[in-house]
């Protein structure tokens, strides 16, 4: 095995390339994300050949609007990108990836093993958005969710864009929070105060610990970062050895 993807529609492989860049396109999502052109094309509410006969037999020639839509909304691009060949110059326009505003009620799930969306010191950011804010496209989440607003807003009390999702990885937060745990993040809550549990990077790697400040006069101030399973002990880090990401504000999903 040379490393090649090979999607897993059928008995036939077929290799990420393609002399037509929108179909070249696709494979390359489909090996990025590990995943078929079937599982692909039913995520776009398509029957599971839609994107094989796209690809592999040209049908239909070019993908219509909604298609395009679909795609685009899934996969954090710009929907011109699946728009196929220019009609002047027959060559397929080519756009760079692009953040888009999220769909309503929609959460990204970010890669909390890999670090997939988190940038220097731990930033869960991907791109900067009209305003000149740090955003996360969602060609870098590994799954959406769809929570209702209110409850985001009214309930949580946190908006819709500030709003991540991350898997508990290890048992440090046991009892409290478990491996395989899925908890929202909310990214705009940065400040440990009060004192809580917070998604941090702690020079080392991507944790969820409770996070306090210290009170003995410690110059620089320094913040106590520990974990509810007494096996694990407490540690201490100045506050430029951190980058809080954010304050955990609900237990989403836990597996029975």
């Amino acid at each position: 095995m040379d490393g090649s993807y090979f999607p897993r529609d059928g008995a036939r492989m077929v290799p990420p390339s393609h002399p037509d860049p929108v179909r070249a396109l696709i494979l390359q999502l489909a090996q990025e994300r590990e995943t078929t052109l079937s599982e692909m094309s039913r995520a776009i509410g398509k029957n599971h050949a839609y994107l094989q006969q796209f690809v592999h037999r040209s049908s239909p020639r070019n993908l219509p609007e909604e298609s395009r839509l679909a795609l685009a909304a899934r996969y954090g691009l710009d929907p011109e990108v699946f728009r196929g060949s220019d009609t002047k110059s027959g060559q397929a326009r080519r756009y760079p990836p692009k953040s888009l505003p999220p769909i309503p009620g929609e959460v990204l799930e970010m890669d909390a093993r890999g670090g997939a969306g988190l940038g220097a010191g731990g930033m869960l950011v991907n791109a900067v958005d009209h305003n000149g804010r740090d955003v996360v496209a969602r060609d870098v989440a590994v799954a959406t969710w769809r929570l209702p607003s209110p409850y985001l807003s009214y309930v949580l009390r946190v908006r819709e864009e500030d709003a991540k999702i991350v898997e508990v990885v290890g048992d440090s937060m046991a009892p409290t929070l478990l491996p395989g745990d899925r908890v929202i993040i909310n990214t705009a809550d940065q400040v440990p105060s009060p004192p809580g549990v917070f998604a941090l990077w702690d020079g080392l790697g991507l944790v969820i610990k409770r996070v306090d400040h210290n009170d003995d006069g410690s110059d620089p101030p320094q913040l106590t970062i520990s974990s509810d399973n007494p096996l694990h002990s407490s540690y201490r880090r100045t506050a430029d050895e951190v980058r809080i990401i954010g304050r955990i504000v609900c237990l989403l999903a836990r597996r029975m």
